[in-house]
């Protein structure tokens, strides 16, 4: 009989399915640590789905608060394919409580319906939980116990890029769901009127867009500036599928409501380039 080969972990299915980029970047990680980036990645893609699953916010900050208790305070969850091995993986790696607090309290901002004020603070709303995520898949590949400041800001600008752009990727997802996260201060008196009906179009659109890409992409020319450990680069290698990304927007003219910025921009063999050559 033909050998089977195994079955995925219900955290590497639900990545492979919900976070395909992610999931083709966990491939390139050691195999003793593989699993528990599927859990860590798939924990966000839980969080993410509770904001379009929740009825009412409420509801939504409720099922936070259970996260909470079941990661950071070792009640419940009982019965989650998640917890378990999240909870593993937080014994192992002894990951930062902060840091996962941290990922809780980015989603939590996905209750808030006011737009952000002006282009820092649109960053940080987008950059919070990808720059958590990726300093907790820094400490389970191990690479923050050798390396130094270059790792950790390489992996932050990565972070804040993919943040930004899958922002800019969202706008039609975000406003379906009654929320506009590009920056007020860029866009006219009616703008995030115009993002919620769907009819945003025009000059203001684009260059709000663009302003926000732009930042992306100085985080991502400075990662690709810093000479990091091979050990971190699984936890950098969205960086590759980000500038796919930022390109797209360019040549879409900064509208993000062009059906191809959405598209899945994987890239496995440009991801396996990177990795031979060992840098960004």
């Amino acid at each position: 009989m033909p050998d089977r080969k195994p079955a995925l972990s219900y955290a590497a299915s639900l990545l492979r399915c919900d976070d395909r980029e992610r999931f083709l970047t966990v491939l390139f990680a050691p195999a003793d640590c593989r699993e528990d980036l599927f859990a860590l990645y798939a924990l966000n893609v839980e969080l993410s789905r509770i904001r379009e699953q929740a009825r009412e916010p409420m509801a939504g900050l409720i099922r936070l608060q259970w996260w909470r208790d079941a990661l950071l305070a070792g009640q419940g969850g009982a019965g989650h394919p998640l917890v378990a091995p999240l909870r593993e993986a937080i014994r192992r790696y002894h990951l930062d409580p902060d840091l996962l607090d941290g990922l809780l309290i980015a989603r939590e901002r996905d209750f808030d319906p006011d737009p952000p004020a002006d282009p820092d603070d649109a960053e940080k709303l987008a950059a919070a939980g990808p720059v958590g995520l990726g300093l907790l898949a820094l400490a389970i590949l191990g690479a923050n116990k050798k390396s130094g400041e270059a790792e950790r800001n390489a992996v932050c600008a990565v972070s804040s890029a993919w943040g930004v752009l899958g922002h800019l990727r969202s706008i039609a997802y975000h406003a379906a769901l009654g929320r506009v996260t590009l920056p007020a201060s860029l866009l006219p008196k009616d703008g995030a009127v115009a993002i919620l009906a769907g009819r945003a179009t025009g000059e203001s659109l684009s260059k709000a867009t663009r302003t926000m890409a732009e930042r992306a992409e100085r985080h991502l020319i400075h990662a690709r500036s810093v000479n990091v450990m091979r050990e971190a680069l699984p936890a950098l290698l969205t960086a590759v599928q980000a500038k796919t990304y930022a390109a797209a927007l360019r040549r879409s003219n900064w509208n993000p409501f062009e059906p191809r910025i959405a598209r899945n921009r994987s890239r496995p063999l440009a991801l396996a380039w990177t990795v031979w050559r060992g840098h960004l």
